[in-house]
């Protein structure tokens, strides 16, 4: 089949969403992809759509929707995020003109949190006409069909490797410091508390242990939160190409999730994706948090080892002194029942065709989502509820924001040509 994607995450990103597409769709033999998100051009977000992993071409909306026609995409894959107004208006003026059949993919619950009034009627509008739902695990599916009274086709699927390509066989010196892995988005409405408290009792416990947090570069203020712990080490997530290769350099992989209410109204049924990426380059995981968190529930009906539900600093500590490796015919076990890329595939070809003939011929009727009097960031991050008299605060964040952004961009392009100079002046 033909498949478009509206996703804000591009596919050469090492984020766990990022690789979640490159598995699941990108290596699907059987059906043939598109790929549209966002990129910052200059100081304003473009339409962007992959075929593949490379950079992608930028699209004005009039002609991305040139390009879909001559696609003919037979069904869409849409995620809902309100910090991306270009992605979700393009997405609702292509449906709303061809009626293609779309199935939304969630990850979180998110719907649980205070949204804006128009948010809330979007979202609405979203269920009502999708024509089926990818999640990634049954809790977060049931808690949808009691919430929106959804009815359609549901599949359950999770980022997941080929078995041919894992790396089970993860060698450990004798005399290497043994090494603890945590990578990527840091998170306050879903890790952070939950990740400082652990770098806090790994400082306090007696074992040797370290902590690496690989970070993505725009959370900034984490330095400031970690400064005093010395067992911890704080990087920028390393380039996409290095990912894997520098996840298989540690021994465990970690997984955080916040006690507060209103972290676990977000993230109690979310299962994480960092959980694949680290079984399949043969991680020990080590979870904490809820003990009736849906991925830390996983963890222990597995019967991995090193996973702590108690929120007590001094009996956490106790706890990471006795960290140790899980047996690889745990992991292997896990991998092949749960994330076998194959099995995976099968399911979701099945799927696409049964969602297919479901469609609609009524329109999303919303107008165009104004950036401004959007009033809901991040709905996927730090989601904000505002009024009008925070409209200028809003406002001006969101200036700092795009600067922020663009300087970055343009740091990182300095270095690339400053590293791209000293090299061929060693040719010479």
């Amino acid at each position: 089949m033909r498949i478009v994607s509206f996703d804000s995450t591009p596919l050469n990103n090492s984020s766990a969403s990022g690789n979640f597409k490159v598995n699941l769709f990108l290596k699907d033999p059987k059906n043939n992809y598109r790929f549209v998100s966002t990129k910052f051009t200059g100081l304003k977000k473009s339409l962007v759509m992959q075929t593949d992993e490379n950079v992608g071409r930028k699209f004005s909306y009039k002609d991305l929707y040139k390009e879909l026609q001559k696609f003919n995409p037979e069904i869409i894959i849409f995620r809902i995020d309100f910090d991306q107004p270009e992605l979700m208006n393009a997405f609702i003026r292509y449906f709303n003109t061809t009626n293609t059949p779309y199935i939304l993919i969630i990850y979180d619950s998110w719907f649980n949190l205070r949204l804006s009034k128009q948010n809330q009627i979007l979202t609405q509008e979203f269920f009502k006409h999708a024509s089926g739902l990818i999640t990634e695990i049954k809790d977060l599916s049931n808690e949808i069909k009691d919430k929106y009274q959804f009815n359609k086709n549901i599949i359950e699927v999770r980022n997941s490797w080929f078995l041919s390509k894992s790396h089970f066989n993860h060698d450990i010196k004798n005399d290497d410091k043994l090494r603890i892995i945590f990578s990527g988005n840091v998170n306050k409405k879903i890790n952070y508390q939950s990740l400082l408290s652990f770098a806090t009792a790994l400082d306090n416990s007696d074992t040797d242990l370290v902590l690496d947090i690989f970070k993505h570069p725009e959370e900034s203020n984490l330095e400031k939160q970690f400064y005093n712990l010395k067992k911890t080490n704080i990087f920028d997530q390393v380039e996409y190409e290095s990912f894997f290769k520098n996840l298989r350099r540690y021994n465990f992989g970690l997984i955080t999730y916040n006690f507060d209410k209103e972290s676990r109204q977000f993230s109690l049924n979310s299962f994480s994706n960092k959980l694949n990426q680290y079984l399949h380059n043969g991680l020990s995981p080590i979870g904490f948090g809820p003990k009736d968190q849906t991925t830390l529930k996983f963890l222990k009906e597995n019967n991995f080892i090193n996973v702590f539900t108690a929120n007590n600093l001094n009996e956490l500590s106790k706890s990471i002194s006795l960290i140790s490796i899980d047996k690889e015919e745990t992991i292997q076990k896990t991998v092949l029942e749960y994330f076998n890329l194959d099995k995976m595939h099968e399911q979701l070809n099945n799927f696409y065709h049964e969602s297919s003939t479901v469609s609609h011929s009524r329109k999303i009727s919303f107008k165009k989502i104004n950036r401004l009097l959007n009033f809901q960031p991040y709905v996927e991050g730090n989601i904000k509820y505002a009024s009008f008299n925070n409209v200028p605060i809003l406002i001006f964040k969101e200036i700092i924001r795009i600067l922020r952004r663009s300087i970055q961009r343009v740091y990182k392009k300095l270095l690339r040509i400053i590293k791209k100079l000293l090299g061929f002046n060693k040719q010479l």
